[in-house]
């Protein structure tokens, strides 16, 4: 019910895990999550047509141009997100370092740092009236980036071989 209400429609990705309540779960509790991002819904929008596009997902491609477009972004906007490119300087960033993490795998590079690195000295300001301390973040990057990297990449790892476990859900 909740979904129908999110959506208007319960979409076919949501049908298409309900014979597994974990999966069903993981995957609403994922949207909720994302959902209270920070980044706001057009541009979220627009990440996500880019990443359908290199992930060859029709179905995504074609969800998220729709929800992009109702969260106020333009039918050129989401045609170049879903090239990576934007006008605007701050979605251009967000979709080439999108883009980056999606081509790579997230094996993100000492030169992303870098780019990382420029983008937060160009939204000091931004940050700072998030309540977030750049300097806060760098070193926080510094400290726990690799495990935070190494654990990202065991979840996901987990969390796929979870797919091909049997659910609990009396299926037969």
């Amino acid at each position: 019910m909740q979904i129908q209400s999110a959506f208007g429609v319960v979409p076919n990705m949501f049908k298409a895990v309900t014979n597994s309540p974990a999966a069903l779960a993981s995957l609403w509790g994922s949207f909720d999550v994302l959902g209270r991002g920070r980044i706001g819904a057009k541009l979220g929008e627009q990440i996500a047509v880019a990443v359908a596009d290199r992930n060859h997902c029709a179905y995504c491609l074609a969800a998220h141009t729709v929800l992009g477009q109702k969260a106020g972004a333009t039918s050129a906007e989401m045609a170049e997100a879903q090239r990576g490119r934007s006008t605007d300087p701050k979605t251009a960033a967000a979709l080439a370092f999108a883009v980056k993490v999606v081509e790579c795998r997230a094996a993100i590079e000492t030169a992303d740092a870098a780019d990382i690195e420029r983008w937060l000295i160009g939204h000091a300001s931004e940050i700072a009236a998030a309540g977030l301390d750049p300097r806060k973040l760098r070193a926080d990057s510094e400290q726990h980036g690799l495990r935070l990297r190494e654990a990202g990449a065991r979840l996901f790892a987990d969390w796929l071989a979870s797919l091909d476990r049997p659910s609990s859900g009396g299926c037969p």
